[in-house]
Parts: C-alpha cells; structure tokens; sequence
C-alpha cells in the first residue's frame, strides 16, 4: 500500500481518479452519483479480495439467552468472514477443565481487557487460544454468511455454557473507510476505481456516439469502455494472483 501524499478522504479520492481521466481539462460525461457508485464498487472488490481490505481480528461475544435458546448470533456488519469460533466458558473436554479450569481463569481474566475490533499481539494471542482449545476443546461448529451477519451454532450452547460468559470469534473484518484515512492512498484502489469510472463514462458515452462536444472535440465511447474493460481485468487478475486473502466463512 502507498503512504505518504495523496487523497485521505473520499471526495479527495473522487477527484484524484477523475483527475486520472483528464478532469478538469476534459469534460466527463459522468454524473456523481455514478461516481459514488464506482467508487463503492471498487471498495468492496477490495474487502472481499485484497488483503489490505481487511484485518484478522479476535471479537470477544456476550451471550445472552435468546442467542443460546436460538443458537443465532447476530455479528457487526464489518465482519466479512469468521475462521473458528471459541466457548471459553465451555466444559468440553476434560472433567477438570471448564469454569475451575487453571487455563479457563487466566482467559477470562484478561477477556475484559479485550476491545472489540482491537488487538494488539495477534499471533501471541491466537497461540494461547490453540494451547487452551487443544487443553479444553473449547472449539464450536458454526455457520456464518456474510449477507446475513449471523453466526448460526452448531451445538447446545445451553449444555456447556450460560448468558453472560462470552463466545471468541475469530474473524476478519472490513477497514472502516471513514476510520483508516490510509485506505485512500492504496494504488489498487485507486487504479481500479479509475477504471470503473472510466467505464462508466464510456457507458454514458454510447449512448450518444460520435457526438460532437464544444470545439469539435468527439469521443468514442465504445473505444473507452473497450480500454476501462481492459484495465479492469487486468486489475482483478492482479489482485488474485498476488494481493488475495483467503478468507474463511465458516
């Protein structure tokens, strides 16, 4: 990702893809609401494929006694994919392990200390949570789909847990656009969002071949979709090839 000089918010990315396109010194048959749309095409394309969409995440989960009745989690809407999903309340496993486990203490413990959506030292924290799941078998079979954003248990919560004890879900999830100014200065994000407009324009463009705009200059819009259809493909092949993410949902 690019650091340094560039745009750090959206009307500044907006500008600096059209920009890209000639703007202000041409004209763009393009309306802002287009725009905006491309541009929100381009933001999700990059949640869902580059790994700079996202950050893998620990998110602690307060029970209550509707979700374990129903066995239905509703999670943030930031959250794109889920990996594993803990009960370190849970009594599986040993007979010694569970509430009066030594492991389950130290974990509930520091659990409060945990921000949702914020975690500092994640390797060293996901190796404590294998060392404790390989101890006390504290893994849930689970189903998650994004467009849903509920998490659906595959297990009697009732059976091994209670409201108020928390679920830790391993997840990853999207980069808040408005929170993480640097989002903006990605130069993928930047080259497809361009490119999307780009077609846009060109689509706008067919629809009115070959007229002439003022001092006689005309456009081919057929040449310029052809070109932004082009630019894109190669974008997306890109990302797949050496900016993807696996992204686990359950």
């Amino acid at each position: 990702m690019s650091v340094g000089l560039g745009p750090s918010n959206r009307n500044e990315f907006k500008d600096y893809c059209l920009r890209r396109l000639g703007a202000p010194v041409i004209s763009l048959a393009i309306d802002d609401l287009q725009i905006d749309d491309r541009v929100d095409d381009a933001i999700k394309y990059f949640w869902d494929h580059h790994y700079n969409g996202s950050e893998r995440l620990l998110v602690p989960h307060l029970l209550t006694e509707e979700e374990i009745r129903t066995k239905v989690i509703n999670v943030d809407q930031k959250i794109s994919g889920i990996s594993h999903v803990f009960n370190l309340n849970s009594s599986y496993g040993t007979t010694n392990s569970g509430v009066f486990g030594l492991q389950y203490q130290m974990v509930l413990t520091n659990l409060s200390s945990i921000s949702t959506l914020q975690l500092n030292g994640y390797v060293s924290a996901m190796q404590n949570i294998e060392l404790i799941d390989n101890i006390l078998s504290t893994q849930v079979p689970f189903r998650f789909n994004k467009h849903t954003d509920k998490l659906y248990v595959d297990a009697d919560l009732g059976t091994h847990t209670s409201a108020g004890n928390y679920l830790l879900i391993e997840a990853h999830v999207i980069l808040d656009q408005d929170l993480y100014n640097s989002l903006w200065k990605d130069s993928w994000l930047q080259k497809y969002a361009t490119a999307l407009i780009k077609r846009q324009w060109g689509s706008n463009l067919r629809l009115y071949q070959n007229i002439e705009l003022l001092g006689g200059v005309t456009f081919d819009g057929n040449k310029i979709f052809d070109e932004a259809q082009e630019e894109i493909e190669a974008l997306e092949t890109s990302i797949k090839a050496t900016y993807t993410n696996q992204i686990f949902i359950g």
